[in-house]
């Protein structure tokens, strides 16, 4: 006959064993993971100095669906500052995000619209503890600024491009006037230069031709004489 008391033992036994090696290997397996590391993603915001009491909001999206998420990912900004995201990672990899201004309402204010890639590298070090670094650049080009910052500005301090255009324009089209005018008269001086040049070329180049004609013919003469006195000088000695 089974022993009410000796079954309810075993049953407390069984119990009892279960529960401690469920408490080993839950501690075996929190020893062999990593140790989570907040990566801090730091952003500056402008303040519009013609604007008082302005509110500006930068938020955060992950580019991968492994890429966990910040608890809040919408910080406000007062006036100027600096804020920042903080994300907990529990473990190794590459996690990208997206970080831009949300634009506001006030017409007095052009919002930056510029939006940044963040790239978060996770490592573990031989002690399976997390370590991390952040990249940045500009979306979809290569430029990598030193900090995620977003410029506002008041709506009136924004340049007029069309009436900028035409001034640069206007510009442009005098200064080459100008340099028009100015090569069409150094071309001039020196084509006038040119032909003053080989004019006077022309001229010595003819006078020394005259000269070597004169002197060929001057030499004909002499030697026409010289044979015409021998001619005579023989006749009279016959």
């Amino acid at each position: 006959m089974i022993n009410p008391a000796g079954g309810l033992m075993r049953i407390i036994c069984l119990l009892i064993c279960g529960f401690l090696c469920f408490s080993v290997s839950h501690t075996v397996y929190a020893r062999d993971g990593y140790t989570p590391v907040d990566a801090v993603i730091v952003f500056k915001c402008t303040d519009v100095e013609q604007v008082e009491n302005n509110q500006y909001q930068i938020t955060i999206r992950n580019e991968n669906s492994a890429a966990p998420l910040p608890d809040n990912d919408t910080v406000n900004i007062n006036d100027s500052g600096e804020g920042s995201f903080k994300i907990r990672i529990t473990e190794p990899g590459t996690y990208d995000y997206l970080v831009y201004q949300i634009k506001g309402d006030d017409e007095n204010v052009n919002y930056d619209n510029t939006i940044y890639e963040v790239h978060v590298f996770v490592v573990s070090n031989e002690d399976n503890e997390l370590q991390y670094s952040v990249a940045v650049n500009i979306a979809d080009t290569d430029r990598k600024p030193e900090t995620v910052e977003f410029k506002n500005m008041a709506a009136n301090m924004v340049p007029d491009t069309e009436n900028d255009t035409e001034e640069k324009t206007e510009k442009v089209t005098e200064g080459t006037t100008e340099l028009t005018t100015e090569t069409q008269q150094t071309l001039t001086e020196v084509t006038t230069e040119d032909k003053v040049n080989n004019t006077s070329a022309k001229t010595g180049d003819a006078a020394d031709i005259s000269a070597a004609v004169i002197m060929m013919i001057a030499s004909l003469l002499m030697t026409v004489s010289v044979g015409a006195a021998r001619s005579v000088k023989k006749r009279t000695n016959k």
